[in-house]
C-alpha cells in the first residue's frame, strides 16, 4: 500500500499544536466521515501499534481510523470529540489502542479537525502511550497508597476525589459501590462522576463546611467524621465520612472513607417516633381523663401521670395505699368503689394477668358507687412500648355519667315513641279494618240495585246515569278492597294457604278476565309460558290477585292499539321438588319516570303528571303487590321508561305437586261434576 503523506499546512499545525513534552507521538488522520477513513498515518504510529509498516497498519485496520480503537471505548470517544466537525476544533480523550500481537495500552488523544487540500474536513489526532505513565503511577501508589486489594478490604467504602468543582471521583473502591448499589458507569452517567452530585440538597452545605475546613488545615487537622445522606439505588443512605487530603507526587485530592449506618439511623427514628406516640397518648388521655396512669405490666408497677379533681385522687390515694402495686389495687378498689352489679366485670377486664395477655387497645364501663347513687366511669386502656422493649399499660379513666344517662334518656323517649307509633298504626288498621267492611256492605247493596234497574230503564239519558253510578261505584269498591287488604297485611292476619293448582289455568283465567276491556279498548292482550312441571302448590287467590294488579294497571295505562303481554317461564331451583317460576307483565303504555320509580311500592304514591292525573287510583295496588309477594317469599323487579311503557317481573317459589295428590284431585272434580249432570 502506498505511503500516504500529510500536507505541508498540517504538518506545520500538528508540530504547533500537538507536540507535549517533547515527547514523540504517533499520528494518524481521518476523514470526518463515518468510522474515520484513513487520511495519513506516520511510522511512529505504526511502530507503536507493533507494525512495520504504515501500509502494513492502514492494511490491519481496514482503512478506518476507528479500529485504532478499543471496541468498548469508541463510544466515550466519539462522545468527546463532539457530534459537530468544524475547523479548528481540538478536544483531547483517554482510550486503549489495540497492538498487533492483541495487547492493549492506555494512549492520551489530542486532536484537531483541519481542511486538506482536497477540501475535505479530517481529524488528525496526536497519540501518546501512557505505559511508562501507568507504571510510574502504580509505583507511586505502592509507595505512597494503599494497595488495591487493602483498598477492596476496608470495611467502609473508599474513594478519592479531585479539588476541582463537584469534585470528580478519581477512584471508587468496590465497597463504595456495594454500599450504594451503583455501577461505576452508573455513577458516571447518572451523576457526572461527580461526588456532589449524589449528596443529598439538604446535606451539601454540610459537605461544603467540611471541605473548607479540611483544605484550611491542609489535612493536618484532626477533623471529625461528617455525616450527611448519598443516594443510592435504594434510596438515600446515611453515612459517616473520614476524609483527608492527600498530596502524592504532583497530584492533590482528598481520599475519604464512607460508613454506611442508615439502619442506625432508622432504628433511632423509630424509637423517637414509638416515644412521641406514648407521649401523644399519655397527653391525649391527660386532656379529658381524671386519672393516668401507666402500669409496667413486668414489674407490677404503676406510675401516676395524672391525678384530677376528688376522683383523680381517690384513684391515686389507692394506688399509694396498696404500694402502687397494680394487682392489688385492682381488688381494693373495686371492692370499696364499684357497685356490685360491675364489681366482677371490672376486676375481670382490668386485672394483671389480663392486661398482660391483651394485644389491643380497649375500654370498658363501671358504675362508680356515691353515696347519693352511682355515677358512670370509663376505663381506656392503651398499651406502649418502653425503651427497653417492654410492655406498659396506659390506663385512664373519665366521667361518662352525663353521656351514658343522656343516650338512656333518648333511648327511653325512642322507646315511648315507638309504643306511641305501635298504637297509632294498630288504631289506624283496625279503624281501616272497619271502616272498609262497614261501607262494603251497603256498597254492595248500591250496585246490586243499581243493576236491577238497568233492566227497568230505556231512555239513553237515564241509562247513561245509570252506567256512571255502577262506574263509580266498582272504583269505589275497589278502592274500599284495596284498604282492607292493605289493612289485613298490615295487621297479619293475612296468611299464605297453599292449594293444588295448575299454572296454564290461573293465566287463562287472568287473560279471559281482561279480554273484554282488552276488546273494548283496542289492546292487544296474550300470553306465553314455558313450564313443564304446571301442577303446584301455591295460594292461588294471591297469585291472581297479584296477576289482577299488575294487568289491571298495564290496562289502565296503555292507550288505544297498545300492547299487554303476560309471560310465565320455569326457572331451575337448587331446591329439590320445587319449582321456580318468573312472571312477566310487559306494556307499551306511558311508563315512569327514572325518579319515580324508587317511590313506586310505598303506600299512597302516585306519579304526579297529566296523564296519571286523569286516570283514577289509590295508590294501594303495588304495596300491596310488593307486600304479598314478599309474603310468599318471592322477589319483584320494574323497568320502565317514560313514553315506552312498562315491564313488571316477579319470581316465586313453588313446590311441585305430588301425581297422586293432583290426580286425586282432578278425579274428585270430575266426580262432582258428573254428580250436577
Amino acid at each position: 500500500m502506498k505511503q500516504l503523506i500529510i500536507p505541508d499546512k498540517v504538518q506545520k499545525e500538528m508540530l504547533t499544536d500537538f507536540m507535549i513534552m517533547g515527547e514523540t507521538k504517533g499520528l494518524i488522520g481521518g476523514y470526518c466521515e463515518d468510522e474515520f477513513p484513513v487520511c495519513y498515518a506516520n511510522e511512529e504510529m505504526a511502530r507503536m501499534l507493533g507494525y512495520d509498516a504504515v501500509e502494513e497498519l492502514i492494511e490491519a485496520i481496514d482503512g478506518k481510523v476507528i479500529n485504532t480503537i478499543h471496541p468498548d471505548d469508541r463510544e466515550q470517544v466519539i462522545k468527546d470529540i463532539g457530534d459537530e466537525y468544524y475547523e479548528g476544533l481540538t478536544y483531547e480523550t483517554t482510550y486503549r489502542m489495540p497492538r498487533k500481537d492483541g495487547s492493549c495500552f492506555w494512549t492520551v488523544d489530542k486532536g484537531k479537525v483541519v481542511q486538506t487540500e482536497d477540501g475535505k474536513l479530517a481529524i488528525i489526532s496526536a497519540c501518546y502511550d501512557m505505559t511508562s505513565f501507568v507504571e510510574r503511577h502504580k509505583k507511586l501508589e505502592e509507595k505512597n497508597m494503599l494497595s488495591q486489594a487493602t483498598i477492596d478490604n476496608i470495611p467502609g467504602g473508599y474513594h478519592r476525589c479531585s479539588l476541582e468543582e463537584g469534585h470528580p471521583f478519581l477512584y471508587i473502591s468496590n465497597r463504595f459501590l456495594a454500599i450504594l448499589g451503583w455501577t461505576r458507569e452508573e455513577i458516571r452517567t447518572i451523576f457526572d462522576n461527580k461526588f456532589d452530585n449524589m449528596l443529598h440538597p439538604d446535606d451539601r452545605n454540610l459537605s461544603s463546611d467540611y471541605v473548607t475546613r479540611i483544605l484550611d488545615t491542609r489535612g493536618h487537622g484532626s477533623e471529625k467524621d461528617q455525616i450527611y445522606r448519598l443516594l443510592g439505588k435504594d434510596g438515600y443512605h446515611w453515612v459517616t465520612d473520614a476524609t483527608t487530603l492527600v498530596k502524592s507526587g504532583n497530584q492533590t485530592f482528598f481520599q475519604g472513607n464512607i460508613t454506611d449506618f442508615t439502619d442506625f439511623v432508622k432504628a433511632k427514628e423509630k424509637k423517637e417516633q414509638e416515644i412521641e406516640l406514648q407521649r401523644e397518648i399519655i397527653e391525649g388521655l391527660g386532656k379529658e381523663y381524671f386519672s393516668v396512669l401507666a402500669v409496667e405490666l413486668d414489674k407490677d408497677r404503676v406510675l401516676s401521670y395524672r391525678e384530677s379533681g376528688e376522683n383523680g385522687k381517690i384513684i391515686s390515694d389507692f394506688c399509694r395505699k396498696c404500694g402502687n402495686r397494680w394487682s392489688k389495687i385492682i381488688p381494693s378498689y373495686a371492692e370499696t368503689m364499684v357497685s356490685d352489679n360491675t364489681n366482677g366485670e371490672f376486676e375481670n377486664q382490668l386485672g394483671l394477668e389480663t392486661l398482660r395477655s391483651q394485644e389491643k387497645d380497649y375500654s370498658m364501663t363501671y358504675e362508680f358507687k356515691l353515696e347519693t347513687g352511682i355515677n358512670y366511669h370509663q376505663v381506656r386502656v392503651a398499651f406502649v412500648k418502653k425503651k427497653d422493649g417492654t410492655r406498659m399499660a396506659v390506663v385512664g379513666t373519665r366521667n361518662i355519667d352525663s353521656l351514658i344517662k343522656k343516650e338512656r334518656m333518648q333511648e327511653e323517649k325512642l322507646k315511648k315513641a315507638y309504643v306511641a307509633a305501635e298504637n297509632a298504626n294498630k288504631a289506624k288498621t283496625e279503624f281501616l279494618n272497619n271502616m272498609s267492611h262497614d261501607i262494603r256492605t251497603p256498597m254492595n247493596v248500591i250496585l246490586g240495585y243499581n243493576q236491577l234497574m238497568k233492566s227497568q230503564l230505556t231512555e239513553s239519558k237515564q241509562l247513561d246515569y245509570q252506567k256512571k253510578i255502577e262506574q263509580s261505584g266498582k272504583l269505589l269498591l275497589a278502592i274500599i278492597n284495596n284498604v282492607l287488604d292493605m289493612a289485613r297485611i298490615e295487621s297479619g292476619k293475612i296468611k299464605v294457604d297453599e292449594n293444588y293448582e295448575r299454572v296454564g289455568e290461573v293465566v287463562d283465567e287472568i287473560i279471559s278476565t281482561f279480554s273484554s276491556e282488552a276488546e273494548e279498548k283496542e289492546i292487544h292482550l296474550s300470553g306465553s309460558m314455558k313450564v313443564t312441571h304446571r301442577n303446584i302448590l301455591c295460594d292461588g287467590t294471591k297469585i291472581r290477585e297479584i296477576y289482577v294488579n299488575l294487568v289491571s294497571n298495564a290496562m289502565k295505562y296503555t292507550p288505544r292499539g297498545g300492547n299487554v303481554t303476560i309471560t310465565v317461564e320455569e326457572l331451575p331451583c337448587e331446591k329439590e321438588g320445587y319449582i321456580k317460576v318468573k312472571s312477566e307483565i310487559k306494556d307499551t303504555g306511558i311508563g315512569m319516570s327514572k325518579e319515580y320509580l324508587p317511590t313506586l311500592f310505598e303506600p299512597f304514591s302516585r306519579e304526579q303528571n297529566t296523564t296519571t292525573r286523569r286516570i283514577g287510583g289509590t295508590g294501594l295496588g303495588m304495596p300491596i303487590v310488593k307486600k304479598m309477594v314478599d309474603l310468599m317469599g318471592g322477589s319483584i323487579e320494574v323497568a320502565s321508561e317514560l313514553g315506552k311503557g312498562t315491564v313488571f317481573t316477579f319470581t316465586l317459589m313453588h313446590k311441585i305437586a305430588d301425581r297422586k295428590f293432583y290426580s286425586q284431585k282432578t278425579e274428585a272434580a270430575e266426580t262432582s261434576e258428573m254428580g250436577k249432570i
